[in-house]
């Protein structure tokens, strides 16, 4: 369940938690410190979200020009069929095809065009912990909502579908997404013996994933046993 509240409420911060609780009347806390002036009553009207760093977020319901940061959640956003509202995409974002060819194109995943992405005028920009760096979050954070993942395993996973599904307006959709992955997962089978698997993401140098990866939380609940386990993150590794 979100949270919806008056946005004058102290707001989370991303990582620091030294900033939170500096409100100002008729503003609306940043959570690097400094506050964003605005009209109080038009701020209240907003509903507020808890993202998945627990910052509170206030967006517009339901929000109309979305820009997408990440590849991943991109597809989502196509999957809850929010076409129309969709306005600006990553270089990154090669599924769907059509979108790739017709959105508009605002950067990388870590380097963002920020002057694209205004021209855009977004109401809500949604980004991911790993994905994109802090200081361009945090630079847009001053001027759109920015609603943050951080998807660990498949709970984390599950929960970001349901929490843009409600945020979007498409919880029905969001719902039936929900229930056909659980089936899906539900129907796999184990596998004997366990197979022993390592998982390249990169070439040049080559690199894999460790124990404590989305990824590797995946591998398990396939029923695969990760060589690089006792890794962390995403490890450079050598074929020998």
């Amino acid at each position: 369940m979100q949270e919806r509240d008056c946005v004058s409420k102290a707001l989370c911060g991303w990582w620091p938690s030294s900033h939170r609780g500096k409100v100002g009347i008729g503003a609306v806390p940043l959570p690097w410190g400094g506050v964003r002036g605005g009209p109080l009553p038009y701020l209240c009207a907003m509903p507020v979200y808890t993202d998945q760093l627990q910052r509170a977020v206030a967006i517009p319901f339901p929000p109309q020009r979305i820009v997408s940061l990440v590849p991943s959640q991109t597809e989502l956003l196509h999957a809850l069929g929010l076409e129309n509202e969709v306005v600006g995409i990553t270089k990154f974002c090669v599924q769907p095809k059509e979108w790739h060819q017709t959105k508009e194109r605002i950067g990388g995943t870590k380097n963002i065009n920020l002057q694209k992405l205004r021209s855009l005028r977004p109401d809500l920009v949604i980004a991911n912990k790993e994905e994109n760096t802090r200081e361009q979050v945090e630079e847009l954070a001053k001027e759109f909502p920015v609603w943050i993942s951080d998807v660990n395993n498949l709970a984390d996973a599950l929960s970001m579908i349901n929490s843009l599904g409600e945020i979007t307006g498409k919880q029905q959709t969001a719902n039936e997404l929900l229930s056909a992955i659980k089936i899906a997962f539900a129907q796999l089978q184990t596998l004997h013996p366990t197979p022993r698997v390592a998982y390249l993401i990169w070439k040049d140098p080559y690199m894999t994933i460790g124990g404590d990866t989305f990824i590797h939380h995946l591998l398990q609940q396939a029923g695969f046993q990760n060589v690089f386990a006792s890794r962390q993150r995403y490890p450079v590794i050598t074929l020998e």
